[in-house]
């Protein structure tokens, strides 16, 4: 079984439909974001366990505490331009300034659809233009407020750092070299601290690779 976990402002019709593959669940955080929610839905959909998590930026932070917390019922995990901690500090590099999450906390609390569709355009790498024009013509896609922020607090004060090492099962890291939300570097630092993963790097790719590279992820996640 497969449980696609979607990233900040993006509900779970984000993620394209795969080749044929086993069972797919979608899970967003258009109403909550706390990894208790998490937890009860991964329980109710998947009992036995075997299950293949697919996380996108704050969802692959999910995915990682699912694994560290339930490690017998998580086979693999396939991590998606996503990080171990969102925010810099003087121990860590790898993440964006706080005045920069502080910075959108403020656009939403503003105007949350326009600071949603500003989020968007910063998906996307200068040779993803294109693909950068399409999407800003798309509805905003969370229409709650309170939920955008808390998922903005969770980046805030997130670190998974302590539980890599934990992390024994097959991880996939897909991230794209030219993105500017969790930097390659983020994606780097996962690949250096678990124990058992392949950190595939798409060149000149943005924050959205499954959309941009859909091809590629394809071949990546279900071996196509």
């Amino acid at each position: 079984m497969i449980l696609f976990l979607s990233g900040w402002a993006a509900n779970k019709d984000i993620f394209p439909n795969p080749p044929k593959v086993s069972p797919l669940h979608r899970h967003d955080f258009s109403e909550k974001v706390s990894a208790k929610s998490l937890s009860e839905s991964l329980l109710h959909i998947c009992p036995q366990g075997g299950l293949h998590l697919i996380g996108w930026s704050l969802g692959g932070m999910m995915a990682l505490e699912l694994a560290a917390k339930y490690p017998e019922k998580i086979k693999e995990l396939t991590l998606i331009s996503s990080t171990a901690k969102f925010i810099n500090d003087k121990n860590y590099n790898a993440g964006i300034p706080a005045s920069s999450l502080k910075w959108l906390k403020r656009q939403v609390n503003h105007n949350a659809s326009t600071a949603q569709l500003a989020f968007y355009q910063t998906m996307f790498s200068a040779k993803e233009k294109a693909a950068a024009d399409i999407f800003a013509a798309r509805e905003p896609m969370i229409k709650s407020t309170a939920a955008l922020l808390a998922g903005l607090e969770y980046l805030q004060y997130s670190d998974l750092r302590s539980l890599l090492s934990a992390i024994t099962v097959k991880v996939k890291i897909i991230h794209g070299s030219a993105d500017t939300i969790c930097p390659l570097t983020a994606g780097i630092y996962l690949a250096e601290h678990l124990p058992n993963c392949e950190l595939f790097t798409l060149p000149d790719c943005g924050h959205i690779p499954f959309l941009t590279e859909n091809n590629l992820c394809n071949k990546i996640i279900w071996g196509n």
